[in-house]
């Protein structure tokens, strides 16, 4: 597969940089990325055994029924989740965020339109109440306080100890630089891998399905001539997951089923059993619904992993390979840090290319049964200038917006639809304002009482259709004509295509699509004819 130099764009959020490891960490090897808001991660790393425990922090965002642990070759018993203290150092963002990182300093505030200055004692910290006695408090903090805390600032002014709600505290002013971050206390979910064996390192895998990953396709065709054309194809990946470093990334290719892509892991300690119950779709009283046998047969696979990995594991596929209906794009050595975005190039090829002019025409009887079919018939009576492209490369392309530009200059933007390789896409430019079209339909004879059916009397109608196309254009063009039609077609000049369509199999009439491949030379005029039979009821 060819790809393009290795130009890498990255669009960074601040205070968000990838650091080493903390221990207890692995890092993420590889990242196999969906284009729907989902990655499977799988760690690699050493996990050190002391006591035939292991601790791995913090846990894995894993999702409902996709988290698997291998250590080695031990013999995994059970697999722990618990919350563990933390301290979180953060930036301050606000006010609130002020006070808190720079008690026993001198500030003035600014308190009901009236200022106060002195020593800032202390500014209770303010933990939001658990939802439950399970709940987890997050460990990131942004500085804002909870609605339902307490707000309180501590001020000593004169010798006197005032208290003011810090919701009543405008502004802050202070007689040396503030501090201008804080470190508060919190916790995050870990886990303990019980196993035993000898103190030692083990390599790890820790495999999961989470949620924060997505990657966007985007392609330029760039027209060379009137028989090639490049397309050049790019991935842009939003991480909103967490940290990767120098990991192989896959972005998927395909559509794949994730039954419980919305419901997290148990073991990730961020639900209450309540939460998780009306997750699946389950009331608090436990109501059974269809998700009432996973939960009464197969929770227990959810998390722990008792065996060895080779079982569990097998290897991904290779670069350029599918598995099953999936493809997958290849990058080697990605950095990218929770909250970044960065732009890749995939790849670049010329492939086959030719000039397509389609006019497709509405049966007229579906055309008055439409709503909005006005503006339908203002677009479908047109000639559309697009071009065919032969993917004549390994690789399949993804559905993505493609650009459509030559000599630098941009012509039509589009959907590339999923091309497989051999396969050929089209892709719209825009109305051939250069070739006028008109047509007709007219009633040429009835037949009273010409079938009974259905224990109802039909008039057999004769309708002829006049199409006419002129070109203004300097050189010949071939035009597809499609002309969808409810009746039996009995006469066509030129001959032309007819496929009966099987849309109502039972009804009286049948649905045909008649097609025509018309060569309209450089400033000539072309008229096609056909006749078809309808039967309406008296």
């Amino acid at each position: 597969m060819k790809q393009l130099a290795p130009l890498v764009f990255v669009l960074a959020l601040p205070l968000l940089a990838a650091t080493p490891e903390s221990p207890g960490e692995i890092p993420v090897a590889e990242a196999i990325v969906f284009k729907n808001g989902l990655a499977f991660l799988t760690r690699q790393g050493p996990l050190t055994f002391r006591d035939g425990q292991a601790i791995v922090a913090p846990a894995p965002e894993a999702l409902l029924g996709t988290l698997w642990i291998a250590a080695g070759n031990r013999r995994i018993d059970v697999v722990h989740a618990s919350k563990e203290a933390i301290t979180v150092e953060s930036v301050a963002t606000s006010v609130t965020a002020l006070l808190e990182a720079n008690a026993g300093r001198m500030v003035t505030l600014l308190v009901d339109d009236r200022e106060y200055t002195g020593k800032l004692l202390a500014v209770p910290a303010s933990e939001p109440p658990p939802s439950s006695p399970d709940a987890v408090t997050v460990a990131h903090w942004s500085g804002a306080v909870p609605a339902n805390a307490e707000r309180l600032v501590l001020l000593e002014v004169d010798g006197r100890v005032r208290a003011f709600n810090r919701d009543d505290v405008k502004s802050v002013a202070f007689a040396a630089p503030p501090v201008l971050s804080a470190a508060r206390p919190g916790t995050r979910a870990m886990l303990s891998i019980h196993a035993k064996g000898s103190d030692g390192a083990e390599a790890a895998t820790i495999r999961y399905l989470r949620s924060g990953m997505s990657w966007i396709p985007e392609y330029s065709i760039e027209l060379l001539d009137d028989e090639r054309a490049r397309v050049v194809m790019k991935a842009t990946l939003i991480n909103d997951g967490e940290d990767l470093r120098n990991a192989r990334l896959r972005f998927a290719v395909g559509f794949p089923n994730f039954s419980f892509a919305g419901v997290p892991s148990p073991m990730t300690l961020k639900q209450t059993l309540q939460e998780f119950l009306a997750s699946l779709g389950r009331d608090a009283s436990g109501a059974p619904n269809r998700f009432d046998n996973v939960m009464t047969q197969q929770m227990a696979n959810t998390a722990t992993y008792i065996g060895d990995s080779a079982a569990v594991f097998p290897g991904p596929p290779t670069t350029g390979e599918s598995a099953e209906d999936l493809f997958f794009y290849e990058k080697e050595g990605v950095t990218l840090a929770k909250g970044e975005r960065s732009l890749y190039p995939i790849l670049n090829e010329v492939v086959p290319m030719r000039h397509l002019y389609r006019w497709t025409i509405p049966d007229e009887n579906e055309e008055t049964r439409s709503y909005g079919a006005a503006p339908r018939k203002a677009l479908e009576d047109q000639v559309w200038h697009s071009v065919s492209l032969t993917n004549s490369g390994t690789t399949p392309w993804t559905t993505a917006p493609a650009l459509v530009v030559s000599n630098g200059k941009p012509l039509a933007q589009d959907t590339l639809a999923y091309t497989a390789p051999g396969a050929a896409a089209e892709v719209k430019l825009t109305i051939a304002t250069d070739v006028a079209v008109e047509r007709e339909e007219v009633e040429v004879e009835r037949k009273p009482g010409d079938l009974r059916r259905f224990g109802y009397t039909w008039d057999a109608v004769i309708i002829e259709g006049t199409l006419t196309m002129r070109n203004f254009k300097r050189e010949a063009i071939t035009i597809e004509v499609t002309k969808n039609i409810e009746g039996q077609s009995i006469l066509r000049a030129p001959e032309g295509k007819v496929t009966r369509r099987a849309l109502q199999p039972k009804a009286v009439n049948p649905s045909e699509r008649l097609e025509w491949q018309v060569l309209l030379p450089a400033g000539g005029t072309v008229t096609v004819r056909y006749r078809y039979k309808v039967w309406v009821r008296e």
